[in-house]
């Protein structure tokens, strides 16, 4: 995952049949979060009552979170998980550890 391009791991998450969220780890071993609510930044893949969705939570979103759902491409969430990486490494969600902690950008 880490030697990916940012529009390989979007694909990856979109087509993935299970959850996944990714998250993003900087070389000081602090994860990417959200000002105030220090709520991870991710690219996901969930499902609900009406199927399977993916897209981008975090402050680097002009609203919070984008979907396929809403009015928004493909290109357009490519271009968070670009911005994502800049910041650091991308890691699976479930591989976090207690040595991480997090950072507000």
């Amino acid at each position: 995952m880490e030697n990916m391009t940012a529009k390989e791991l979007f694909n990856m998450v979109k087509t993935s049949q299970e959850d996944i969220s990714i998250v993003f780890l900087n070389p000081s071993n602090q994860l990417l979060a959200n000002r105030g609510t220090h709520k991870l930044m991710d690219l996901f893949n969930s499902h609900d009552s009406e199927g399977r969705f993916y897209g981008v939570h975090g402050d680097l979103t002009s609203l919070g979170q984008l979907n396929n759902r809403e009015n928004v491409t493909d290109e357009e969430m490519i271009k968070i998980v670009e911005e994502f990486m800049l910041f650091g490494k991308p890691i699976n969600k479930k591989d976090i550890t207690k040595d991480m902690s997090f950072i507000a950008l």
